[in-house]
């Protein structure tokens, strides 16, 4: 990943994503969809976005799901034990001024559900892989204090994370549960991620899990 910064107070990026399927024998024909194409919105741009994939795909197909993102819809019809998917992907970053944590509504303001759009409201639902329980309400209870300003609560939210669990790749997979997330007290950005959402969502407050990339230095 390459970044340059310009006078706009904005940053180009080059974001190179590879992934590699080896298969233990030659498989004849496989289907795949694809979600690499960076999302286009408020303070971020995809300029340039190559697909390509080996071997050559049959079947081409693009399309944009319920969620907004772009989806590739491809299939490769002949024999092959290997299968090679590289997105490279040109984005603009524009930095946006972040509001004063204090000065946002409070958390009991801003759940006031007849004032929120269709998308922030289906955030609020439980997922196969995010569930409100007891003991994540009770997690959350001491960052959700009465009238306390919303960026506020869920800064310290996010610290209270940071502090508390240790990054363990090896602790879950996948399919580990929340309860046993809070129970290790270990895991991995995307239990960290579904925890807050959690968390969040017991006191009414919708997110959702966004991918993305962290750009490091050095890289």
């Amino acid at each position: 990943m390459q970044s340059s910064a310009s006078t706009e107070a904005a940053a180009t990026y080059e974001v190179v994503h590879t992934t590699k399927y080896k298969y233990s024998e030659a498989v004849s024909v496989s289907h795949h969809l694809a979600r690499v194409k960076p999302r286009e919105f408020p303070g971020q741009q995809c300029l340039v976005h190559e697909l390509l994939i080996d071997p050559a795909p049959a079947v081409v197909r693009s399309h944009r799901d319920y969620f907004g993102n772009t989806v590739t819809f491809f299939i490769v019809e002949r024999a092959h034990s290997a299968l090679t998917v590289r997105a490279t992907s040109t984005v603009k970053v524009i930095s946006r001024q972040r509001p004063a944590p204090t000065s946002t509504p409070s958390w009991e303001e801003a759940r006031h559900f007849d004032a929120l759009p269709l998308d922030a409201l289906e955030c609020l639902f439980d997922s196969a892989s995010i569930a409100v329980s007891d003991a994540v309400a009770g997690y959350a209870h001491p960052s959700f204090a009465p009238g306390r300003p919303l960026l506020e609560a869920v800064q310290d939210l996010m610290r209270r994370i940071h502090a508390d669990f240790t990054f363990d790749p090896k602790a879950t997979t996948v399919t580990t549960p929340l309860r046993d997330v809070l129970s290790l007290r270990r895991g991995v950005c995307q239990d960290f991620a579904r925890l807050a959402i959690a968390c969040l969502g017991s006191f009414g407050e919708g997110a959702r899990y966004v991918s993305g990339y962290l750009e490091r230095v050095p890289p």
